[in-house]
């Protein structure tokens, strides 16, 4: 193990596929020690690719010889039996002209004898490649007597020859070698084309043995007619013949292999002999030295940016927000231009677009089939864009052809008319029984999506929340609407959203990138596992997909995103990332 550490083994040219040669190399104290370890274990690996072979090879002769075996024991039966029918039957001469029927059965049971033994291999080396450890196993189809397919058969002698590679160098090297995982991939990649060709090879031969035991059958019916004793005399010699002639065929194949095995080499050539690198020490480094000197003295400031970021108690990563709360993740909303309003509508290509598509394919992947229609969103605190999310988030789904309204009962501190061009009464008006329902839905410029303004601010609307005209309201809008989204006050100043909650069947809570603190999400992740409240799930806003971050992909210059909005985003050139991956 030690020295399996130290060996290194790379393409002597990198453009060299198959990798026909291959730079050994050991970092040694000992130069000598490391040249007699080199040569031990070329040594060990042209042997272990020798018997490998030869294991082969012996393989195939063992199956044969068993096959010969059986068939010489199954002949002398016969010709045992045959000679007792003719003595029993006082049948002297027999002359061995058969008709059109009988020629025909005989053709047709060496066929379906032919197709018996390829069906059995088939299956046989099918069950050998699903067993991971069934690539030393196979029997060549050349071996097996299987002959009519010259593709398959060098389908077959890659495999071997790839696998018992793979098996050689995992002796020697690890699995991260780049070799090993080469001679793995295409070890996998041999191993699916024959598990296919060998599954579609059943199915054809498994049809043609059904075709050729119903043209059989239609021979067997005609021959029914003939004289029982000529006509089993026949069938006995004709089975007879089938045998030898399969006998004949088995004890040819045998001698081929035979011949293989007994003309088996080593295919491994050693091009220059191990020898000393050089004679200057490759270690100690003195680049390395160097490098560590600098990083050292890095050190001290890059802890205090350190420090910096450890004592800042807000959340900043997707990690620390998953570890915070047991509470599922809809999705991470990417950062965007400071007067960002409706970007799905505005911006339908940007990446911020993309995340609430993204959020909104995941909330009707979690309620596949539900009536899930009534979505309440809330925060902690004011700022961390719970309005932001709810009129984007009510615009993707009208954009998808949701019928969709967006209530705000935020009627303390309402934001809702920087998004829509609102005027009228609003919900508060219509809980006071001034106007209609029909008064306070107001129509946007976004297809399939309706407003309902807060109306005039109130001190204390928990009243007017808990009254039955809220119930009615809910009630009505449900026959209208597909999707309901309600946009409520922050759960950490006032009460109105947990009077609202009976009405939500889900609820989204928003965390926003750098401003939500960790401690707040404590009484979240209490509600989320007492079950307090159903179907609660967080929306990460305001991320900062920056290089340092970890994720994200695509660069502004031709990316999938248009450069206009990249130039809008950052204001200049430069990279726009993928908030959905980590």
């Amino acid at each position: 193990m030690q020295y399996q550490g130290k060996l290194v083994a790379e393409p002597a040219d990198v453009k060299d596929i198959e990798n026909r040669v291959l730079d050994l190399k050991i970092n040694e104290t000992l130069p000598q020690k490391g040249i007699t370890f080199l040569d031990a274990l070329i040594d060990t690996y042209e042997h272990q690719n020798l018997s490998k072979k030869n294991l082969r090879g012996e393989n195939s002769v063992e199956f044969l010889n068993e096959k010969i075996t059986q068939l010489r024991d199954s002949i002398d039966v016969a010709e045992a039996q045959l000679e007792t029918f003719k003595r029993e039957n006082n049948i002297i001469d027999y002359q061995m002209e058969s008709s059109s029927s009988i020629g025909n059965l005989s053709n047709l049971e060496q066929r379906k004898s032919d197709i018996i033994q390829r069906l059995t291999y088939y299956k046989n080396t099918l069950s050998s490649l699903r067993n991971s450890s069934g690539s030393t196993s196979i029997i060549a189809p050349s071996a097996a007597g299987i002959n009519q397919d010259p593709l398959f058969n060098q389908l077959v002698q890659q495999y071997v020859e790839v696998a018992t590679r793979l098996n050689k160098l995992r002796a020697t090297a690890t699995d991260s070698n780049p070799l090993v995982t080469q001679l793995r991939t295409e070890s996998e990649s041999l191993r699916e084309a024959l598990v296919n060709n060998l599954s579609s090879s059943i199915s054809a031969e498994q049809a043609n043995l059904s075709s050729t035991n119903g043209q059989i059958a239609q021979i067997k019916g005609d021959m029914s007619a003939l004289p029982s004793q000529d006509r089993k005399l026949q069938v006995m010699d004709r089975d007879l013949n089938n045998m030898r002639t399969k006998y004949n065929e088995l004890v040819n194949t045998r001698e081929t292999a035979q011949m293989s095995l007994a003309t088996n080499s080593d295919n491994i050539e050693v091009i220059d002999a191990p020898k000393k690198a050089g004679y200057k020490p490759v270690e100690p480094n003195a680049m390395l030295t160097y490098a560590i000197a600098i990083a050292l003295g890095l050190m001290f400031p890059l802890g205090f940016v350190l420090i910096k970021d450890v004592s800042n108690n807000n959340i900043k990563d997707k990690n620390e927000l998953e570890n915070q709360t047991k509470a599922p993740l809809l999705g991470m909303i990417a950062n965007g231009p400071k007067d960002a309003k409706l970007i799905t509508h505005k911006y339908p290509n940007s990446a911020i677009a993309e995340s609430f598509k993204f959020a909104r394919i995941n909330l009707q992947y979690f309620h596949q089939g539900g009536q899930e229609k009534v979505i309440g969103i809330t925060s902690s605190i004011s700022g961390e864009g719970k309005t932001f999310c709810s009129a984007n988030l009510s615009a993707a789904f009208a954009e998808s052809g949701k019928r969709t309204v967006t209530i705000c009962c935020d009627l303390r501190k309402p934001r809702i008319q920087d998004y829509f061009n609102l005027r009228g009464p609003g919900i508060s008006e219509y809980l006071s029984d001034m106007v209609s329902i029909n008064d306070i839905i107001q129509p946007t410029d976004i297809r399939n999506l309706d407003v309902i303004a807060p109306g005039m601010p109130q001190e204390d609307p928990i009243k007017m929340f808990e009254s039955e005209r809220m119930d009615e309201l809910i009630a009505e809008l449900k026959k209208r609407y597909d999707n309901i989204v309600i946009e409520t006050p922050p759960i950490g100043y006032v009460a109105d959203y947990f009077v609202l909650l009976k009405h939500f069947d889900v609820n989204l809570f928003v965390v926003r990138y750098n401003y939500t603190n960790k401690n707040i999400l404590s009484g979240i992740n209490d509600l989320y596992v007492n079950n307090k409240i159903k179907n609660l799930y967080l929306l990460f806003n305001d991320v900062k997909f920056n290089s340092d971050s970890g994720y994200g992909y695509l660069s502004s210059g031709d990316g999938y995103y248009s450069n206009t909005y990249v130039r809008k985003l950052n204001g200049k050139k430069g990279t726009l990332k993928n908030p959905f991956t980590s």
